[in-house]
C-alpha cells in the first residue's frame, strides 16, 4: 500500500506541470487537491455513513488538526517553497530527510529506540535520495541556505504527518484520520485562496477531468493507501518505502520528458532498494 501511495505521488510533477501554466500558484493547487480528496474519501466512504466523521476522544481533534496542518498543508507548502529555490530533484531529496526525522520523533512520542540498523536505513535512504536529486554530479551550486532550510522543514512536516497519524491511529480509523487531514485543509487554505476564482479558471479552460485525477490521483487515493499502511506498519518503513515516489519520478522524466538516466542514478535506486529490503526484513522477521 506504501510502495502504491509513493507511485501515485511521484506523478505529482507530470500533473503539475499541465495545470500550473493556468495560473494557479501553490496554494491554489493545495486547495484544490484538498477539496477533490475530500470528495472522493467521502463518495468511497458514502456506507459508512456519519462513522466516518466520528472520533474517539475530542482530545483527538487537536492532534488531528496538527497532522493536517502541519504534516499536510505546512509540509506541502515548504516542499513547493524547496522546488521554486533548488528545484524538484533536489526538492524531493530534502523532503526525504523525513526519514530521519522520524525515527527522532519516535524515539521521543513512542519511547522506540533508534537502533544500529534503523540509523543504517536511514543513511541508506538519505544518500540514495541525494544521488537522484543530482547532488553527486555537480548540482551543488543550485543549493542555497534557504532552500535548505525550506528542504528541512519539509522533511519535519511530513515525518510529523507520519508519526502524529500514527499516534491517532491508535484510537481512530484510518478513514477518520484522512478525512480530517483533507477537511481541515479544505477549510483553512480556502480563507488564504480565492475558491470562486479558482473554480472560473477551470470552468474557462476545461479543466475538470484533469484537476478530477490531480486530486484523486495525487492526493485522495495514496493518503487513504498511506494512512491505512500506518494502521499496520511502523513509520519508520513506511517512511522509508515512501521513496518510491521518487522512483515514479525518475522514470516518469525518462519516459514524458526524455530526461537522461545515469550510472548514478541507477546506484542511487539500488541503494534506496536495499534500505527498503533490510527495513522490511527487518519488519517480517519481527512477525514471525
Amino acid at each position: 500500500m506504501v510502495m502504491l501511495a509513493a507511485f501515485c505521488w511521484g506523478t505529482g510533477g507530470v500533473f503539475t506541470k499541465m495545470i500550473v501554466p493556468f495560473g494557479f500558484s501553490s496554494t491554489d493547487m493545495v486547495f484544490i487537491k484538498s477539496v477533490v480528496a475530500l470528495f472522493f474519501l467521502v463518495l468511497v466512504n458514502i456506507r459508512k455513513g456519519t462513522k466516518l466523521f466520528r472520533i474517539n476522544e475530542f482530545a483527538d481533534l487537536k492532534y488531528l488538526t496538527i497532522v493536517s496542518l502541519m504534516g499536510y498543508v505546512f509540509y506541502g507548502a515548504m516542499f513547493v517553497l524547496t522546488v521554486n529555490e533548488m528545484g524538484v530533484g533536489i526538492g524531493g531529496a530534502m523532503l526525504y530527510t523525513k526519514c530521519a526525522f522520524v525515527i527522532i520523533l519516535e524515539r521521543w512520542i513512542f519511547q522506540k529506540k533508534i537502533t544500529s540498523k534503523k540509523f543504517f536505513t536511514v543513511l541508506l535512504t538519505i544518500t540514495g535520495c541525494m544521488g537522484i536529486a543530482g547532488l553527486f554530479s555537480g548540482a551543488f551550486e543550485q543549493i542555497t541556505a534557504k532552500g535548505l532550510l525550506f528542504g528541512f522543514l519539509s522533511g519535519v512536516g511530513f515525518a510529523i504527518y507520519d508519526v502524529m497519524s500514527k499516534k491517532v491511529l491508535d484510537k481512530n480509523t484510518s478513514e477518520t484520520v484522512t478525512f480530517y487531514t483533507f477537511f481541515i485543509a479544505s477549510i483553512v487554505v480556502g480563507f488564504i485562496v480565492h475558491p470562486l476564482e479558482i473554480l472560473q479558471v477551470i470552468m474557462q479552460n476545461d479543466l475538470f477531468l484533469i484537476v478530477i485525477l490531480y486530486g484523486i490521483v495525487v492526493s485522495g487515493l495514496p493518503y487513504i493507501l498511506y494512512v491505512w499502511a500506518l494502521s499496520k506498519i511502523d513509520a519508520g518503513i513506511a517512511a522509508i518505502v515512501s521513496t518510491f515516489e521518487l522512483f515514479t519520478a525518475v522514470f516518469a522524466g525518462i519516459i514524458l520528458y526524455h530526461e537522461p538516466l545515469n550510472m548514478i542514478t541507477i546506484c542511487s535506486m539500488i541503494a534506496i532498494l536495499l534500505a527498503v529490503f533490510i527495513s522490511n526484513y527487518t519488519f517480517q522477521k519481527r512477525r514471525w
